[in-house]
C-alpha cells in the first residue's frame, strides 16, 4: 500500500483498483473536533457540572464552547502534550464551571485527546468512531446528561 506524508494519512485501494485520496485538512480537523466533543461529553465530572448548573444555566454551550477551546490549543501550537491539555482541562472547569477536578480524571482525557491529534492527523478516524461509540452507548444507558 502507498503511503502518504503523515499529515495526509495513508493511500487505500479502492475496490475498483484505484487509490483512494488521503482526507482533506478539513475532515482531518472535523473529524478532530467532533472526537474532543464526544470525549469530554462523556467526561463524569463536566456531566455532573453540566446537570447541577455549576457554569450556569448554558452548561451544554459552555461545554460547545470547551471542545473548541481544546481543538485551538493543537491548531494555536501543533506541538500541544498532555501536560498542556490537562492544564486548560483544569483551568476551564475550575474558573468556567466552578469544579476543582480532585479525581486525576483530566489525565485520562488529556491523554485520549492528545492520541486522537495523532490519529486524526495521519487520517485515522478510528478513534473518533469509538469515542462517538462510547457516548452513544453512555446515552442509551442514561449515564450521559
Amino acid at each position: 500500500m502507498a503511503q502518504a506524508g503523515p499529515a495526509q494519512g495513508p493511500l487505500s485501494m479502492k475496490p475498483d483498483g484505484g487509490v483512494a485520496l488521503p482526507p482533506s485538512p478539513e475532515r482531518i480537523q472535523e473529524e478532530f473536533d467532533a472526537g474532543i466533543w464526544y470525549t469530554i461529553s462523556v467526561w463524569p465530572d463536566l456531566i455532573l457540572a453540566i446537570q447541577n448548573n455549576w457554569g450556569g444555566p448554558n452548561g451544554a454551550d459552555k461545554r460547545d464552547w470547551f471542545a473548541g477551546a481544546l481543538s485551538s490549543l493543537f491548531t494555536d501550537d501543533p506541538s500541544t502534550d498532555a501536560d498542556d491539555v490537562e492544564f486548560r482541562l483544569l483551568d476551564v472547569m475550575n474558573a468556567d464551571f466552578d469544579v476543582n477536578v480532585q479525581d486525576d480524571s483530566e489525565v485520562e482525557i488529556a491523554a485520549a485527546i492528545v492520541k486522537l491529534w495523532k490519529q486524526t492527523r495521519e487520517g485515522d478516524f478510528s478513534g473518533v468512531e469509538e469515542a462517538r461509540a462510547n457516548r452513544e452507548r453512555r446515552s442509551r444507558s442514561g449515564r450521559g446528561e
